[in-house]
């Protein structure tokens, strides 16, 4: 219970802003990093690194 009080007092405070951007950085941090993995991910079950590039340039220029 005090600590929920407290988390209020300190957003009333004005010291939320900072607390947002942190989390808001983190949330695109961790979506970077999935994404990176599932591509990587993808690319090791196909199993196929020379047909790799040939696949990136025809998204490319699609």
């Amino acid at each position: 219970m005090g600590g929920g009080e407290g988390e209020a007092g300190r957003i009333r405070a004005g010291d939320g802003g900072g607390d947002l951007l942190l989390s808001f950085f983190f949330c695109f941090f961790v979506v970077c990093s999935v994404s990176f993995l599932l591509v990587g991910l993808y690319c090791w079950v196909r199993g196929q690194p020379g047909d790799h590039p040939h696949w990136a340039q025809e998204q490319l220029y699609k």
